[in-house]
């Protein structure tokens, strides 16, 4: 038994010493490989390094893709131009198009449509035949010189006279309009004196004009009122008597049967 330990133990010995131990020359051999190659592992190493340094200092400046960074020189407007704070190409800001005029506000410009052309044409057809009636009214229209004067009455002293007409003159002479066919009782009518009258089968015979009657007390039994046409006294009816274009009538009252005017 202790032979075999013996044995055993022999040959542990001998295979030590073949792989070598550490103060064999074989080890020492293996220490200065390793420590002449250390350095240029090292060094190896250390280039890496750098080079990892120098990668990442040129990476820095540049903005970070997540961030969606766009330089505002690159933007533009949708309409064309450049947007407020841009820079042209000479520098400074660009310049900004500016909005198209448009009308002052309140003031807008309108265009005829067909309703108001179709009223102006109804306008301009109503001017016309309103022109086209007066037109008509013109034709069927006589001028006359109409004028009523109490003077004699005046100078008689008749108080009804003086009140009435202080200067005798009730009417002033003035072109009146009348229709054709008129009467010289028409155009008295149509001065708006008041006028007092009776009708007999003879025609329309006045009484009264302005409160002035025939037979006035202080006139006389042969006073009252007659009518003269360009200077005639006629023996008809007022109201028979048709009047013409430019004629004159005279309405005058008398305080002896005409004979007192002149």
């Amino acid at each position: 038994m202790k032979k075999k330990l013996l044995f055993l133990l022999m040959i542990f010995v001998l295979t030590a010493g073949g792989c070598g131990s550490i103060g064999s020359p074989a080890a020492s051999s293996q220490e200065s490989t390793a420590d002449s190659t250390a350095p240029s592992v090292q060094t190896a190493e250390t280039d890496g390094f750098e080079e990892s340094e120098a990668d990442i200092s040129s990476t820095e400046g540049i903005p970070d893709s997540s961030q969606d960074v766009l330089p505002t020189e690159h933007i533009s407007d949708p309409a064309g131009g450049a947007l407020p704070g841009e820079t042209g190409e000479n520098g400074g800001d660009a310049a900004v198009p500016e909005a198209p005029q448009t009308s002052a506000p309140g003031k807008k410009e309108t265009q005829a449509g067909p309703l108001q052309t179709a009223a102006q044409e109804k306008t301009e057809a109503e001017s016309a035949a309103e022109h086209m009636t007066m037109a008509a009214a013109e034709e069927n229209q006589i001028h006359v010189t109409f004028s009523v004067d109490c003077k004699t009455a005046v100078e008689k002293g008749s108080r009804i006279a003086q009140a009435a007409a202080p200067d005798g003159v009730m009417y002033s002479p003035a072109v009146m309009k009348l229709e054709k066919g008129a009467t010289v009782y028409d155009a008295l009518m149509n001065s708006g004196l008041v006028v007092k009258a009776d009708s007999s089968p003879f025609g329309v015979y006045v009484s009264s004009i302005q409160s002035l009657r025939e037979k006035d007390p202080d006139c006389g039994g042969k006073s009252g009122w007659l009518f003269i046409v360009n200077g005639v006294v006629s023996g008809t009816s007022c109201s028979n008597y048709v009047l013409k274009d430019g004629d004159t009538v005279q309405w005058r009252y008398t305080c002896d049967m005409g004979k007192d005017l002149q």
